[in-house]
């Protein structure tokens, strides 16, 4: 996970991107990172993903287009080591998630509609396939 060099807001945990990826929507593919202390801009750290939220976002006059986030555990990580799966994760900390998608593209003019979560296997499919379309576009 690459966390970005700037943020317009202030995400709930450590918001980046799979570096060598490309998502639907034609970006690096989002994750969101569960780590013990936040990271500075631009930190490279290993991760274990744990699921995904599936959704679709659409900015002001534009279509919606899947622009899913990613949810992972920094490795290593004291707080979140035993975190494996989406259901190791509170609910609550998911609902915070998405809420703040929903009322972060709401300010912006757009909307964001989680659509369902899934766990490790689908967010690694997801990761695969932006892998292949990384590789397809270079």
């Amino acid at each position: 996970m690459l966390h970005p060099a700037s943020l317009d807001a202030l995400f709930p945990y450590d918001f980046g991107f799979v570096p060598s990826t490309l998502g639907d929507d034609g970006d690096p593919l989002d994750v969101l990172v569960f780590a013990d202390e936040a990271m500075p801009p631009g930190t490279v750290t290993p991760c274990r993903l744990v699921g995904v939220i599936e959704a679709e976002q659409q900015a002001e006059g534009e279509r919606a287009e899947r622009n899913d986030r990613l949810l992972a555990v920094a490795e290593p990580s004291h707080r979140y080591g035993e975190c494996r799966e989406l259901r190791d994760i509170a609910a609550a900390a998911l609902e915070e998630i998405e809420h703040f998608f929903v009322v972060y593209n709401a300010h912006k003019g757009g909307r964001f509609t989680p659509l369902a979560r899934r766990g490790p296997a689908a967010a690694t499919r997801l990761v695969e396939r932006g892998q292949r379309r990384y590789a397809s576009a270079r």
